[in-house]
């Protein structure tokens, strides 16, 4: 009565081979859109140059009205923590030419980044 069991399956019914496939994984990444940016590159870990640089955050500080963050290359920037800003509007709008060679940023790190939307 039922489904046969065959082989070495212990009794249990074979099951078909979709069941055991990899789900593709199609979570949409969000972020806030208006938020001040030190929100943004704590969250991102990235952080776009005047010179159109993608570099790496090793660390972000927030001092006061300020922004202080050490990049993987080395560098230490200070900045004001403005949502108007330039480094706020260009991670929303995702304006980088190249990421930097020196912090070496992971390839998967820059496609998660192309597939965060900004709400």
């Amino acid at each position: 009565m039922g489904t046969q069991a065959t082989g070495e399956s212990g009794g249990l019914p074979e099951l078909p081979a979709w069941v055991f496939a990899p789900v593709g994984r199609s979570k949409r990444r969000t972020v806030r859109r208006h938020v001040d940016p030190y929100g943004i590159i704590a969250k991102v870990k990235l952080w776009p140059s005047k010179t159109g640089l993608l570099h790496g955050v090793r660390s972000v500080k927030l001092k006061g009205g300020f922004i202080e963050l050490e990049t993987h290359c080395g560098q230490s920037i200070r900045m004001r923590n403005s949502r108007n800003s330039r480094v706020a509007r260009h991670l929303r709008n995702k304006v980088f030419e190249k990421p930097c060679p020196s912090c070496r940023i992971p390839s998967w790190k820059l496609e998660k980044f192309g597939e965060t939307t900004f709400i």
